[in-house]
């Protein structure tokens, strides 16, 4: 959820609304949106995720998988600040995948 700034021409991020099946979520960040619709407490969980190329061949938890989109969610936002959209829409695909990977992880 974006507010136009009162100084500013930028949007301002106040909340994070995500959604995943009936289940709809608004947080502070997009950490603690990911953690309330999926579950969990942010701390690493046993079990393996089966690997993507971007992962490097190794396993990670939900929580990785979260901090990981959070950083995706993060360089989207600045490249989408300097303008560049080639680099936002890349981390905005990774992102997805990333979600999508989160989303076979909680099945």
């Amino acid at each position: 959820l974006y507010l136009q700034a009162e100084t500013s021409i930028m949007p301002e991020l106040k909340r994070v609304i995500a959604a995943y099946g009936n289940k709809v979520v608004m947080e502070e960040t997009l950490d603690k949106a990911l953690i309330a619709l999926f579950g969990g407490t942010g701390e690493p969980t046993p079990g393996p995720v089966t690997p993507t190329p971007d992962s490097g061949g190794q396993d990670m938890t939900i929580a990785e998988l979260a901090q990981t989109a959070r950083q995706y969610y993060d360089q989207a936002n600045d490249r989408l600040r300097a303008g560049d959209w080639t680099g936002y829409g890349e981390n905005i695909s990774k992102l997805n995948e990333t979600i999508s990977r989160l989303e076979q992880l909680t099945q």
